[in-house]
This record gives structure tokens, sequence and C-alpha cells, in this order.
């Protein structure tokens, strides 16, 4: 099929023939040419709409270019002559050919030598229903006619290949297969085999150093890859990719590229002897500057002895050969998405998500992970923020901040339209002079920090939506300029790990590079002082401060730090930071022994270089780092990091242990609080007044025990915006559930929450509820209407809390590995099988049990039958014919007995089964008093008993009552000693109206569904059983006995349970016989309505309130 493509390209010309030729390679299905009226009065110079040629398929097969609401009846292809490629003139000709002709648009725009391609989304119109608009373009650009790429053949190939269809479906399958999010997960993949590949072929100096490696093979892909979207904008020659060059690739051609060229100004490169093609390609490569090409320590380059290291670092050309090949199947841009287009290429905002991606999966819980080339198919690098994500919160970020700042001045409504509405151009969006005026002296003043920035993705984001509202307020000044001045006053990030701050600064390269004119490159500016690697946590701590950090009665350190900022302003644009280095050393060392009183040695200041890009802050300063105490916008991804994973985590928490925010004591800390909770605090204490703050993070803050010290301080502040994702995966992979909150530095009377509930990633289309910020509280944030809030306080005030209740909540057994203690019937009988029957033995066994038995019999009393959470059913359960081995660890028993730990020398079948597991349960934490002990459980004689059981992680309530089994951790029970308050709490807990509660106050767990944990069943209100609503109790319990025999006649006759002897207190009834299953649903069914009913009237609810848990 490639080669087809390619000759079909190859004669591409401007007439019928040849297109329809292309079209039916392309779409085999029928196709008519259509007039050119629509498009032919279009006004442009750069495209000859007057001789475009248009063909289209129509479903309805009659001869009209149309669409509808629901859905569109063509596919219009058309081809139009350009002289021009470039995406900003494609996309104006798409969005005019798209009024013109309002079909599902695929426009060829053709030249003497390249091809573009654009398909064109179109979504329903905001103001007028009946009709629809450009949603977004799709781009393949710049195929060559004469010679396609292998990337644009593939793209191709993959519309070739869509089986025809109808018209809506085929349309959108030829979108998906031109998806760049499959096209980057694709690419990730190969580069993640690479990389393993590199890592443990390359020989580096001195050194074996896993880690070192890994750091050097970063370092050393990122800037291929920079220089591989260099060579899109004609600054690097692509023959240089060429590993024929030299036979030592590596220290010929990357080498001098890298620290030789891009980082040395054409008049003082040193190319010694070097062979002449070499040097000729070098040679006309620019100056850029930027710090990304500086040699680093770990580079082991020596600018003054460049061949230092030829024969101890060892790179084959092999292994570059390899790599480009793979990076010569796709197709790259330096142009970064947006929302209204897209281009089918590996843009720069990859860069970000491959080594995020990177960095997450070599690095877990911060140490370094095993390369696993058998999982590369799984690496899917899922950890980057979506840029939807991005573009949703940065839009609301700028728009709180305008809103608030031109209060009065300029119209809210507009902000909104001109920040939100991308759609809005030039004089559409400009009210007047005056206020177009104010609008953008208030975004030149902007101060953003990011303070886990990553890769960059939201000051990447940042700088492109100011960059299309200063470009929509009709700023005319060169976008080279505009960007130079945001990124110069606006923007700042910071983040832990220096790799990734290193790819932020070069995605801001990037991003300037793109507006050069090729033949004319500025040396980019220096970004040291942009982007730090520090711990945003940490304050600086000094002999004696006050609540800034600073000297008490100290002048020295405020002449520094305005000395400090005059050397931050020079090394933005010096070429020449050696010079400046020295003079930063010499101003810090001043601040140092002022700070830290005559401190002799090294101080937390001293310590770190800025210059250094591997240098990592242990502490967080931003007046000393950034010369800006505080931040109109705060924005970012915080880590997600459990409590018992956080590095310096001591240090953390009693920086936070009390802080005073807006006037108010806080005691802010948590030992089992996650670290993005922290960065909430720092955050906003480094907001001006009225600044805000936009985070996306784990929702679980919001009712997990750990975020009560955090709910309290944000009550203190005014939540602006809160989006809850619930069961909406906004990363792959990732299991936590997430959540965009938004909060304001003010504190507001009787402030009204704009909550959301997203069921996609893409918020375009978001509409919000209006929450009292009083109906929140600190035991959870619980957001609700009014009448739902007044449902749930009424439920509450009938109730009595289950933890309030004579029962016992235990939650199952955690064996720490269950590939061992867990088996299957024929393990178990192949344990009992080696058993010496022969042997009687005086060992106490369960309370005295096992005096006088064989070796099997005391075991077979060990092996107890266990449910797993998925056993669960509603009512009922299907075992899976497991075990137990229940080689307890000691405990009490209910009559006081002490029951010692199992000695497992006295049962060698047991013995002899997990020592083939030995390894793994000798390493796992779960454990007793040796490694084939469960660990320590009191209440193992409670298993036994009548209880009822839950998945913990469930989609519906799924209660059990029963008292056969043991349950594995992924469960929970409780128990009491009253049986009728046993099956009345039953037939509650399975109700409407308990779930509807539960929904308030829990949250879901990913998509598997609610987390039901005991945290959360312990608040469950239940009416308590009284004289007035016994005779409600007594149907109820009716009802649910009635249901579990039922139920019964299905649990206990069915294959997967018929090895276990029945224990339960009721008989299956004949006129429930198994064989009538779907008959006896139907009555299960009318049986829940009437429980649900008599739980209606135990709470006292009325219609409306009954009509809220229906719906």
């Amino acid at each position: 099929m490639h080669d087809n493509i390619k000759i079909t390209l190859h004669n591409l010309q401007s007439q019928s023939k040849s297109f329809k030729d292309l079209l039916d390679l392309l779409f085999p299905i029928h196709k008519d040419e259509a007039s050119n009226e629509n498009i032919a009065n279009l006004q442009n110079e750069i495209f000859d709409f007057a001789n475009a040629i248009i063909f289209y398929s129509n479903a309805k097969n009659d001869d009209k270019l149309e669409s509808s609401k629901s859905g569109h009846s063509n596919l219009a292809f058309s081809l139009v002559s350009t002289h021009s490629h470039k995406r900003a003139d494609l996309i104006h000709a798409t969005y005019a050919i798209n009024k013109a002709i309002t079909s599902y648009n695929i426009i060829f725009f053709v030249s003497s030598t390249h091809l573009s391609i654009a398909f064109a989304t179109r979504r329903d119109n905001k103001i007028t229903s009946t009709k629809d608009v450009l949603e977004k373009i799709t781009l393949i650009k710049d195929i060559n006619l004469a010679s396609p790429s292998h990337a644009h053949c593939k793209n191709l190939d993959q519309i070739a290949k869509i089986k025809p269809k109808e018209v809506d479906i085929y349309y959108s399958e030829i979108l998906e297969a031109l998806s760049i999010s499959s096209l980057n997960k694709a690419f990730y993949t190969e580069i993640f085999a690479h990389f393993a590949h590199f890592v443990e072929s390359i020989t580096l100096p001195n050194t074996s150093d896993e880690q070192t490696k890994r750091d050097f093979v970063l370092r050393l892909f990122s800037r291929i890859l920079f220089c591989k979207f260099l060579e899109k904008k004609s600054i690097v020659d692509s023959a240089i990719w060429d590993t024929h060059l030299s036979q030592n690739y590596y220290h010929e051609v990357l080498e001098p590229l890298f620290f030789t060229t891009l980082n040395t100004p054409r008049e003082s490169r040193n190319y010694g002897f070097l062979p002449e093609q070499i040097i000729s390609l070098l040679h006309a490569i620019p100056y850029l500057n930027g710090g990304l090409f500086s040699p680093q320590d770990n580079d082991f380059f020596d600018l003054q002895n460049p061949n230092a290291h030829i024969n101890s670092l060892h790179i084959s050309n092999d292994l570059f050969s390899e790599l480009f090949a793979t990076l010569n199947r796709y197709h790259f841009t330096i142009d970064e998405a947006d929302e209204s287009a897209v281009e089918v290429a590996l843009d720069p905002e990859l860069l970000g998500q491959i080594f995020e991606s990177l960095l997450s999966q070599l690095f877990t819980d911060n140490k370094l992970e095993k390369l696993d080339k058998n999982s590369l198919r799984k690496a899917t690098g899922s950890y980057y923020t979506p840029r939807e994500i991005v573009r949703y919160m940065v839009r609301s970020a700028i728009l709180l901040h305008l809103q608030t700042k031109l209060k009065g001045k300029v119209d809210s409504q507009f902000l909104e339209s001109l920040v939100f509405d991308s759609s809005l151009r030039g004089s559409e969006a400009t009210e007047a002079i005056h206020t177009q005026k104010t609008i953008l002296q208030e975004l030149a003043t902007l101060k953003i920090l990011d303070p886990a920035c990553g890769s960059g993705a939201f000051p990447m984001g940042i700088l492109n939506e100011i960059i299309r509202i200063q470009s929509d307020l009709d700023d005319t000044r060169p976008l080279y300029t505009r960007k130079l001045e945001i990124l110069q006053e606006c923007i700042y990030g910071i983040d832990i790990q220096p790799m990734a701050t290193e790819i932020a600064r070069l995605r801001c390269f990037l991003s300037l590079i793109i507006d050069e004119n090729p033949s004319d490159i500025k040396p980019l500016p220096n970004l040291e002082f942009k982007f730090i690697s520090a711990n945003s946590l940490l304050p600086l701590q000094t002999s004696l401060q006050d609540s800034r950090g600073r000297r008490l009665g100290s002048d020295i350190y405020e002449k520094g730090l305005i000395e400090l900022q005059q050397i931050r302003a020079e090394t933005f644009t010096s070429h020449d930071k050696i010079a400046l280095q020295s003079k930063y050393k010499a101003t810090i060392d001043k601040i140092a022994k002022d700070l830290f009183f005559e401190a002799q040695g090294e101080t937390p200041l001293t310590k770190w270089n800025p210059f250094n890009p591997n240098d990592i802050a242990q502490f967080f300063d931003s007046a000393y780092m950034f010369g800006v105490e505080s931040f109109d916008i705060v924005i970012g991804n915080p880590p997600y990091i459990r409590q018992e994973s956080i590095p310096n985590k001591q240090a953390i928490t009693q920086s936070y242990k009390n802080i005073n925010f807006l006037g108010k004591d806080y005691a802010f800390s948590c030992s089992t609080a996650d670290i993005y909770t922290y960065f909430f605090a720092k955050g906003a204490m480094l907001l001006f007044p009225k600044g805000n703050l936009i985070f996306i993070t784990s929702n679980k803050f919001c009712r997990a025990g750990y975020g009560k010290n955090l709910r309290e301080f944000l009550l203190g502040i005014t939540i602006q915006k809160y989006v809850d994702f619930n069961g909406v995966k906004v990363f792959e992979n990732a299991t936590v559930d997430s959540c965009i909150l938004q909060i304001c530095k003010e504190r507001q009377k009787d402030n009204m929450i704009a909550y959301a509930t997203p069921t996609q990633k893409d918020l375009s289309t978001l509409s919000y509820s209006q929450i009292p910020q009083d109906s929140l509280n600190s035991e959870a944030f619980i957001f609700v209407d009014s009448p739902t809030l007044a449902l749930k306080q009424k439920i509450e005030q009938v109730g009595t809390p289950l933890k309030e209740w004579d029962i016992a909540i235990y939650r199952g057994v955690l064996t720490g590995y269950n590939e061992a203690f867990i088996i299957d019937t024929a393990t178990k009988e192949a344990i009992l099988d080696s058993c010496d029957n022969s042997i009687k033995s005086p060992l106490p066994c369960g309370g005295g049990l096992g005096v006088g038995l064989t070796e099997r019999e005391r075991t077979e009393q060990l092996i107890k039958p266990i449910l797993r959470g998925r056993d669960i059913k509603r009512y009922s359960y299907e075992w899976a014919n497991l075990w137990l081995i229940g080689t307890h660890n000691g405990y009490t028993s209910q009559n006081g007995e002490q029951i010692p730990a199992i000695d497992i020398n006295d049962y060698p079948a047991l013995k002899k089964h997990l020592d083939s597991f030995y390894p793994k349960l000798e390493k796992r934490a779960d454990k007793g008093k040796t490694p084939y002990n469960l660990r320590n459980c009191a209440y193992l004689e409670d298993f036994e008993k009548l209880k009822i059981s839950w998945q913990r992680v469930t989609q519906e309530p799924s209660f059990i009552l029963e008292k056969d089994f043991y349950l594995l951790d992924s469960m929970a029970f409780l128990t009491s000693d009253s049986k009728q308050e046993l099956y009345y709490l039953f037939g509650l807990l399975n109700s409407k109206t308990i779930f509807w509660y539960f929904k308030q106050i829990g949250h879901l767990y990913s998509d598997k569904g609610f987390l039901l944990s005991n945290q959360y069943l312990e608040r469950f209100p239940i009416p308590k059983i009284t004289k007035e609503n016994q005779n409600l109790v007594d149907e109820l319990v009716n009802l649910v006995d009635t249901i579990l025999v039922i139920k019964s006649c299905h649990t206990e006759h069915s294959e997967v349970s018929k090895n276990i002897e029945s224990k339960r207190d009721i008989s299956p009834m004949a006129q429930y016989d198994k064989r009538k299953k779907l008959q006896n649903d139907k009555i299960i069914n009318d049986l829940e309505s009437q429980i649900n009913d008599l739980v209606y009237k135990l709470y006292g609810l009325d219609s409306s309130e009954i009509q809220i848990i229906e719906n």
C-alpha cells in the first residue's frame, strides 16, 4: 500500500482525475464531483479557492452537501492550491471552508512540492442549538509529494484500511486512526525500549553505577530529541543523523554538536581534527546558548580536553543507528497542539510526556526500580497531566485573576468569553481600546508559580494561553518578543527532579525557536532562575528569623536580595555566565554569614548552586531564589506520595505543624496525610491577597481522616471551584480519583462554590451547581444542593451511627502473600494426602481439639474455607473453592484461654508447601513470629459466628449474612449477639437509603466502584430498634429471611458451593426451587422494593425526599 500511496502522491496535480485517484485509494467509497460555488468567492491571496475541486460522498444518495445537528450526511473532499503550508494559514482556510460547506470536511491543500490535509470536526453551536460549528482541526502537514516520509505514508495507509460504513461512524474512525494519543503511546513504548538498551550497553568512565548511566542516557535522549525538533526548523541538517559519518559517532559527531557547536558562538568554536564533512555540517548550525548543552560533570566531557574520555566512554554506532531508524519512522513538528488544531505528529509536549513517564517509571517511592524489558509493551507514559486539563485549569486561573483585578473596570462576562472561548478572533474580542490596554497591562504583570512543575505542562500552558489572549486583543508585537517577556516576567517553576526542570526549560526554548527566522536565530535566554530544582515544601531555616524567614533587624539580607535581583536579570540574557557565577557566590556568602551567624563551612544557601543543573536545593525561599515573595496564581499537579513514602517527612511535618494563615492559627500537619496536602498550605501562603490557587489532586482529602486538617484550613479561605472526577480516569493506569480545586486568598461571606462532576476529561462543556460554602464542615466535604443536604441531615438525626451500636466491625485476614496462604481444593487435598496419618499427637490445637489427632486431622483443622471480595454478590455469594492456611500467631479465646502460635514444625506437610514460597514469606511485612505465621488477629473466633460480610470495593450494596467462611482483607464484617439485630441491619445495609447516604459521605475508588471501608460504615446512621418501630422491624426481618431462603436455593445447590456443608439457620423451601431462578429473582426484586419502602418509613421520609433517593 505504501508504494501505491507514493506513486499516487507523486502524480497528484491540481486536476480532477489525479485528485480522484488519490481519493479512491484513501477512501474506497462512491464519490461524485460537486460545484465549488460555495467557496469559489472566498477571498485569500494564498489559496486558489476559485479553482478548487470538490468531491462528495453522500449517505442519503442525493446531491446536496448538507449538515444537521444529529449528524452529517456528507463527506466533502476539497482540493485547494496554495503556496503556503504554514499552520496558521491552513487553519484560517479550513475555518473559511467549513463555514461555507457545513459537512464533514477533508481538505487537501496542495502546492508544487507538498501536500497538507485538514480534517475538521464539528460541535453544536452554543447559541443556536439547531446549528453546529467547527470544533477542531486535525492536520497531516507537509507531505513531500516526490518523497513522502514513512510516517506520512503510514498515516495515509491507516486511513485507507478503514472499511466504509455509516458516515458519522466512518469519519470518527478516520479521526481515531490519526489519534495523537495512540501515536504518543506507540512512540513512548519504542523509546523506552531504546532507553533500556542504551543503559544496558554503554560504558562510562570509572563507573558502572546504574543511576549514573540512566541519568546520562536521559540527558542524551533529551538533547537528541531537541535536535530532531531543530531539524524541523531547518536549524540542524538531517545529514547529521548519518552514523556513517564516523566510526566513533558519539565522540566525533554528537559531542561536538552538543558542546562545541550549540553551546559555543561560531567565532569561538574549535573542531580540532574532525573530518571536513562533519565540520561543514556543524559550523552551519547557529549558537543557541540556553544551558541545555553546557557540559555537566556526569557528561564526562571537558571543554579544555575534548578527547579525555574518548577511550573510556563507549557507545556503539549500532545503538544510534537503531534509535535513529525509530525516530525516522515518526513525523516531528515544532508546533504544540492547541484547542483549535492538532497536527498528526510528535510535538514538543511529547518531550514532557516522555521524560515525566521515564522518571516515574524509573523511580517508585524515590527508589530506583529495575528495568523490566518484558513489561515494555505495558509502558504507556501515563503520569503527564492531559493538555485539556491543563488548558482548563490555566484558563480558570487567569479568568479569576482578571475578574478580581479588573472588577468594575471590565465586564466580567466579556472576560469569560475572552479567556474561555478560543473561537473569538481579533476585533470580536476587543470591546474598546482602553479595555484592550487594561487587560494587556494586567497580563504583563502576572506572577505565576508551579511548585511541582515536572517537565513544564502548566508553564507551557500559561505561556500559550497568554499569547492567545494577547493575539485576540490585537497585540501585534512579534511573538518571540512577547514570549520572551512572559518567560522573564511571569512564569516560575520548581521541581525536585533536575531532569524535569531541564525539560521544562527545553520546552520553553523550543517555543521561542518556533517564532525565529532560521537564518537569524538569536541566542536563547538562560532560565536557571526561572525553573529551579528544589524541595518546594521545606522553608529556609536560619539561626534567627521572623515569619518571613529573615534574620531580625538585618539589612544585609535586604541588600543581598537587591544584588541577587541584578544577577538574575543579567543572567537571563548573558552569554558569559562564569563571571556571573563568581558574583553570585560572593553575594550568597555575605547573605549566608548574616543569616547563619558567621557560620563556618557549608550552609543551605552555599550548598545550592543554581548554575549547576544537577543541584537540588533542600529548601525553597521564593524571595531569595526568584526575587518574588508572592504570586497572583499558584497552579499545578502536586505529587501523589503516600505518607509512608514521603522523603524528608519529619522535616515537612515539623515545618507545617502549626501555621498562621490570614490571621488564624492552624494545626496543619497530619502524620498519615499524603504529600499533596502540604502543597495546598505552601501554595496558599505564597499568594498575594486575593490571589488564586488551582490544583489537580486526589479527591481523598475531602472525606479521608487525614484530610481533616486540610479541610479546616480550606474552610478559612474562599473555595472558588471544585470539579470532581469521581470515576473518570484523568491519568491512565492511575488508581486515584482526581479533583480540581480552586481557592482564592480571601474570606468571602456567603460564598457559593462552583461545583461540577464531569463525565469525561474534556471540560469544554461543564455545567456547574452552586453550593454554599457554609454547608461544608471539617468532618467531610460533601458538595450537595440544599434539598440533598437537608435529607442527609434528616437521616443522620433519625439514625444512630453504627459505631455507637453494641456491635463489632472487623476487616478480613491480611496474609501478606496470598499466593502461599490461599489455596484451591486440589492443593488442599494434596497437602492433606501428604500428611502422616499413622501418628497420633498430644499437640493442643484449637483450644485442645487437637489432642490425640493425626497430622492430617489437625492440619485439616487449620485450613479454613475463605471468601474473596469478588465472590460476594447481593444477599449471596459464589464460593470459588478457596481455602486459607490458618497458621495463626496465637490469640486469646473468648473464654479467656491463651491459644499459642502455630509451630510449623508440628505440621510437616504445611511446612513443605509454605517452604516453596519461603523467600517471599520472609520478606513480607504482614507476618507473625515466624514467616510461616499470619500476623496477629485478636478476633479469629468471630469468623465462625453469624456475621454480616461485605466487599470493601463495590459498585452497589453487596452485603451477605453467613457463618461459614473466613474472609480476605478485601472484605470486612460485623457481628452482634442479637440475631434479630443482625437480620435488621442486614436489610438496611442493602437498602437504597443507606447506599444513597454512603454516596454522600464516601468516594469512588477509580472505576471499580465505591470504597466501603470501616471508617465509612461505622458512620452509617441506623434507627435503633424501639417499641415504636418494632412492627416495622419485624416486617423487615421477615422479608430479609424470605430473601435469604430464596438465595440459599441457589447458593447451597450451586456447583461452586457443593463442597461445603451448610450451617445456615434457614433451609430451602420448595416454592423457591433453584431451577426457577428468573422467577425467583423477580420475587426478590419485589421483596427488596418492600424493604426499601419500610426503610423510608423508619426514617420518616416524605415523597419529595424519597424521590431524591430514587433518582
